[in-house]
């Protein structure tokens, strides 16, 4: 496939389009359609990269195959892609494909290049990067990596090769999480010292900002990315909680001790706990005198008359 640089069109179309900027349109399932936690999905990031409008018609649980769950074909934001005109178009289809119930390399392959020829025959003749998914950090509901990590990419390629110049394949995002290596951790989970969040299915912040860094490296002329970082709010919250339970132990450690010496100074004290010592058949009575045998009265476990 040519180098995709935009606008990746004819040198008659050229002039035209690049007085505007492109409509671009992201087509996916719930990887595009949702966003991380501070409510920012990939194409988001990618609008402020670029300096486009980049519109999402990503649909939860969506599929390329329409013998699928739910086939992308059959919903409305198919229909309202098809009729946005675009100029490009991101599309990532597959991780739902993968789904045991619902693999079919054959079929996948045949609804690929179906999907992609329906784009590319629009009128405004748009350049559509074909984009395998990011590989799965855990698995849930019958997905499987081995689709994702090695046959989808596989068919992807042929698929967008045998199309022509306005199709472009990419693994840009599939890189960006490290492959079937799965380096980037903190790309699907929020991090802390014990625990994590996320699914290992759907990017958080830092994984959608790194897709949308990757593919406007791929298909923009310039970028202006602002920096993200992982997040430490799984950590920070964390350290709230270590630091109230310490905090809350010291307090009533303090409590304790200083209610012990009131008792020790009291000149009217209270009755003394009274505490059995059961052994060899036979209790006796013990009332403590001082902090070793109060010590010692805790070690059994005081009964309190």
């Amino acid at each position: 496939a040519a180098a995709a640089r935009w606008p990746v069109r004819s040198a008659a179309t050229v002039a035209t389009v690049s007085e505007r900027a492109p409509r671009v349109i992201a087509v996916g399932d719930s990887i595009t359609e949702f966003s991380g936690p501070s409510g920012r999905g990939y194409a988001s990031f990618l609008s402020e990269c670029t300096g486009w409008s980049v519109v999402n018609y990503g649909v939860a649980g969506a599929t390329m195959q329409t013998a699928g769950d739910l086939p992308y074909r059959n919903t409305m934001r198919f229909v309202e892609a098809q009729g946005s005109e675009p100029d490009i178009v991101f599309l990532m289809l597959g991780t739902n494909d993968a789904k045991s119930h619902n693999w079919n390399a054959a079929r996948y392959r045949r609804d690929a290049g179906d999907m992609l020829r329906l784009f590319l025959g629009l009128s405004s003749r748009p350049t559509v990067f074909l984009m395998s998914p990011p590989p799965l950090f855990q698995t849930f509901d019958g997905l499987q990596p081995g689709p994702v990590d090695f046959d989808i990419p596989d068919i992807l390629r042929d698929v967008a090769a045998e199309a022509g110049e306005r199709a472009m394949f990419t693994d840009a995002v599939t890189k960006v999480f490290g492959g079937s290596n799965r380096t980037c951790t903190g790309c699907m989970f929020e991090e802390g010292m014990l625990t994590r969040a996320g699914d290992g299915v759907h990017p958080v912040d830092y994984g959608y900002s790194q897709m949308a860094m990757g593919l406007c490296l791929l298909a923009s002329p310039r970028c202006h990315c602002a920096f993200q970082k992982p997040s430490s709010s799984l950590l920070f919250k964390e350290l709230l909680l270590f630091g109230g339970v310490a905090a809350a132990c010291f307090l009533l450690s303090v409590f304790a001790v200083s209610s012990f010496g009131l008792y020790r100074l009291s000149s009217a004290p209270l009755p003394p706990p009274v505490h059995r010592l059961v052994g060899a058949g036979k209790s006796r009575p013990f009332v403590p005198r001082d902090l070793g045998d109060m010590e010692a009265v805790f070690r059994v476990g005081p009964v309190w008359r």
